[in-house]
């Protein structure tokens, strides 16, 4: 986690406590969903980042390459499991 992305959650986690009990049109109600959307949205790209960072490091490993979009998918391969 970055830097800016942990300011982020931090802003944002503290307009959440503010802002719970308020009406959707409330000015704070508003502002955290201003800094929510912000944060899932850095979030996506800081993801995105670290995935074509790992691979473009494992360019000419095929089988890690593999287990990395596995990862980045939430894909396991539990090949225990009885049908």
């Amino acid at each position: 986690m970055t830097l800016e992305l942990l300011k982020l959650a931090y802003k944002k986690n503290r307009l959440y406590k503010k802002a719970i009990n308020k009406s959707r049109d409330d000015p704070l109600r508003k502002k955290y969903i201003e800094k929510r959307n912000q944060f899932n949205k850095l979030k996506r790209s800081v993801k995105a980042k670290y995935y074509k960072d790992l691979l473009e490091k494992n360019t000419g490993n095929l089988k890690r390459t593999w287990q990395i979009m596995r990862e980045s998918m939430n894909k396991t391969s539990d090949k225990s499991t009885v049908i």
